[in-house]
């Protein structure tokens, strides 16, 4: 009797029909409770990032960063893509789970012993020492992931969202507060990681929590190989993408310097810290939601535009914001020891405006099943950006940054023509939900550019507090120009309505 309550008590994580009813509330609900969870961690991670930047010095995180950038690559590993093949596989049961889990587990360890092995060929590569003790604290954070992917993606499955943002919430707070405390105390680049490890290891502990399934005995066979295969190709994916975006700290690292890659890793981390505060949140609902409507290709559309819509509308105008206010921005949060960086974020700025509403296109895919297709989609890319990047690295980082840009733009529709393919999506539907929100977003850039050579301020908070009601207001009264705009801002407005209630 009590095998079976426990069996019972396993399968209720593995049941989704009950999620097909009224999915648009459920997604809602979801995208609060993660958007709420983003905004505190976002409020914690800025905090941690102005005291930071006074108690470290660009060095820190240059020396940090050349260690992230290939342990980051090896991490990639930590699951095979496993998690994303728990939230799109419709079969999923204990059994399978049970060996995905030791199967991760065995996968994590392996991870941790290399990233260890690897150490001392990094000190060699970049001829600083104190790179080995901060590679093998990166160990520690692949084992801590194998112990908690499981677990995290069956909530997620479950699209118990509130329960995830609150483990994501108490685990940022430790982080931050540890490299804090360590950074007051002088230890330097140590708090830096210190924040990682932390982070790490309190979400393992709450995944466990939280999250009442139980593996059982150690068992790995071949009745799992659909899930692998589907995880392998999310991995290559991942690995393939991961090198293009990260070729640029070690091209800089090597070829400028640790002190030009610590400004240039502090405007990407500047930058990306509010859009994946609105990406991520979107993400995680989007990829559970898509999978549960693949077998209805007018409701995967109709979801699909939609959250293009959606993710475009709030992050095209913040990134326009960003780069239009990137002086004072940088001035307030980061001191005076980082004067260089506003030029490098702006830059930035302009290769990231349509990144966050392209990568939906990577969500289709796997929601699809189509991971063959989406690890060719990210090769494309790869190849693209590593071109870029070789070509820009030859004037310095400002060329890097130019070279990705136009790599970026120039191939964005030939990657997005291959990738939609044979999808119920096409690219019609994604320029149609991103053209109002990119329109508007650089008239109100325009107006708030013009506006700043009639009056100027000698306060940054001032110059900012203002730049931002221009900002708004220009892009609020572009909305009501036009009648099929005002039409497509109704839309935004209901979801508030809806949420707010809620």
């Amino acid at each position: 009797m009590e095998k079976k309550q426990s069996l019972a008590k396993a399968d209720r994580w593995f049941d989704r029909e009950h999620l097909k009813t009224d999915l648009k509330k459920k997604s809602i609900k979801g995208g609060v409770s993660t958007i709420s969870a983003q905004a505190v961690m976002f409020i914690l991670n800025m905090g941690s990032t102005v005291v930071l930047a006074r108690l470290l010095m660009p060095a820190d995180y240059g020396l940090v960063a050349l260690v992230t950038a290939v342990t980051g690559f090896v991490l990639l590993f930590k699951d095979m893509g496993l998690a994303q093949a728990i939230l799109q596989n419709k079969d999923l049961n204990h059994d399978s789970a049970n060996k995905v889990f030791w199967l991760n587990l065995l996968i994590s360890g392996i991870i941790a012993i290399l990233i260890v092995a690897i150490a001392p060929l990094l000190v060699y590569f970049y001829d600083e020492p104190r790179v080995l003790g901060i590679t093998m604290s990166f160990g520690l954070v692949a084992l801590f992931s194998g112990l908690t992917m499981q677990h995290s993606s069956l909530m997620r499955r479950q699209m118990m969202f509130r329960t995830v943002s609150r483990i994501n919430i108490a685990a940022a707070f430790v982080g931050v507060s540890t490299g804090i405390l360590l950074g007051y105390l002088g230890f330097g680049y140590w708090a830096i990681v210190a924040i990682n490890v932390a982070n790490y290891s309190v979400t393992m502990i709450l995944s466990w929590v939280f999250c009442d399934w139980r593996p059982n005995k150690p068992k790995i066979d071949g009745s799992i190989m659909e899930l692998v295969k589907f995880g392998m190709d999310v991995t290559g994916f991942n690995l393939i993408n991961y090198f293009a975006r990260n070729l640029d700290n070690v091209m800089i690292g090597k070829y400028v310097g640790t002190a030009q890659l610590g400004l240039y890793s502090k405007a990407y981390q500047l930058l990306m810290l509010p859009i994946t505060q609105i990406r991520n949140p979107l993400m995680n609902v989007g990829i559970p939601a898509m999978s549960s409507l693949v077998d209805n290709d007018s409701k995967f559309r109709e979801y699909f535009r939609k959250y293009v819509y959606l993710i475009s509308f709030f992050s095209m105008p913040v990134v326009a914001f960003l780069a239009v206010s990137s002086f004072p921005l940088v001035a307030i949060i980061l001191g005076p020891n980082w004067l260089e960086v506003p030029e490098l974020f702006t830059l930035l700025a302009i290769m990231a405006f349509l990144q966050p509403a392209s990568s939906a296109c990577g969500l289709v895919l796997i929601a699809q099943g189509q991971t063959r297709r989406y690890l060719y989609y990210g090769l494309i890319n790869a190849v693209i950006m590593v071109i870029s990047f070789i070509i820009g690295i030859q004037w310095g980082v400002k060329g890097l940054i130019i070279g990705g840009t136009i790599g970026y733009y120039v191939f964005l529709i030939p990657a997005m023509l291959y990738s939609l393919k044979k999808t119920p999506v096409g690219i019609i539907d994604f320029f149609s939900q991103v053209a109002f929100p990119a329109l508007f977003s650089i008239l109100a850039v325009a107006v708030t550019v013009y506006a700043g050579t009639l009056v100027s301020f000698d306060s940054h908070l001032v110059t900012l507090i203002v730049n931002g009601l221009v900002f708004t207001s220009a892009f609020l009264i572009g909305w009501l120009i036009l009648p099929q705009s005002r039409k497509k801002l109704m839309e935004v407005i209901s979801i508030a309505k809806a949420v707010f209630n809620k």
